[in-house]
C-alpha cells in the first residue's frame, strides 16, 4: 500500500495504519511533493488529509506524480483518500485570494487560477469562509 506522506498529507490515524498492516498489507510512504512516481510494485494507495492547498504550486510542479497516480487509479488501483487527499484528486484546487503586497502594504487582492491536480475526480475544490 503506497500511503502519502510528506507536508502536504500529514494527518493520519495510526490504528488505520496499524489495521493496513495487521490485514498484511505492506506500507511504503511516499511524497507527492518530491517523488516522481508511486512506489515500485503498491498494489493500492492511501492519501490522508492535510493542507494541499498549501502547497499547490509544488505539487502542480510535480506533473510525474499526478500522471502516474492518475494513470494507475483509471487502471483500476484501489485509492482510499480522506479530506486533502480526496482534493488532490479533483482537477483544480483553489487557494485563498493572493494578497498583493508592496513596501509591507497590502494594496489589494487577486483571486487564484487555482493548482492542477490529478483529474481522477472530475471536480474543482476551494476554501470558503465559514
Amino acid at each position: 500500500m503506497a500511503v502519502a506522506r510528506d507536508e502536504a498529507f500529514c494527518f493520519y490515524y495510526e490504528e488505520n495504519l496499524r489495521e493496513m498492516e495487521r490485514a498484511g498489507l505492506e506500507t511504503v510512504f511516499f511524497s507527492p511533493l518530491k517523488d516522481e512516481r508511486l512506489p515500485e510494485g503498491a498494489a493500492g494507495l492511501y492519501i490522508g488529509g492535510g493542507y494541499p492547498e498549501l502547497h499547490g504550486e509544488r505539487l502542480e510542479a510535480n506533473e510525474r506524480i499526478r500522471v502516474d497516480i492518475k494513470r494507475k487509479v483509471l487502471e483500476g488501483m484501489p485509492v482510499l483518500a480522506e479530506c486533502g487527499g480526496f482534493m488532490f484528486l479533483m482537477n483544480r484546487i483553489y487557494a485563498d485570494s493572493v494578497d498583493i503586497i508592496r513596501q509591507g502594504e497590502t494594496e489589494g487582492s487577486v483571486e487564484s487560477d487555482g493548482y492542477g491536480m490529478c483529474g481522477v475526480i472530475d471536480a474543482e475544490c476551494s476554501k470558503q469562509e465559514r
